[in-house]
């Protein structure tokens, strides 16, 4: 399952930006923090539920964050990143 979900949340994330030269999201960080929340997760006991919490206000401003960038470089894609931030 922990594998599953960050290679779900990885490929969500990364095509989302396929079409750009050049991913705009700081992809390593977001994995990063996606590993240590499924990790929390999994091990069943939450004893700290605000740090979850924030690890995944953060997942959500690093795709905001990406997603921004994005539609700054590709004014096709510009109106979709914008819902998607506006739904996010």
């Amino acid at each position: 399952m922990k594998m599953f979900f960050q290679g779900f949340s990885a490929v969500v994330v990364c095509s989302m930006f396929a079409t750009a030269p050049a991913c705009a999201m700081d992809i390593d960080n977001y994995i990063d923090v996606a590993k240590q929340a499924a990790s929390t997760v999994k091990k069943g006991k939450l004893k700290d539920i605000d740090k979850l919490i924030a690890q995944q206000e953060e997942l959500i401003r690093l795709a905001v964050e990406g997603a921004l960038k994005y539609a700054e470089e590709n004014s096709a894609r510009r109106k979709m990143m914008h819902l998607l931030v506006l739904n996010s």
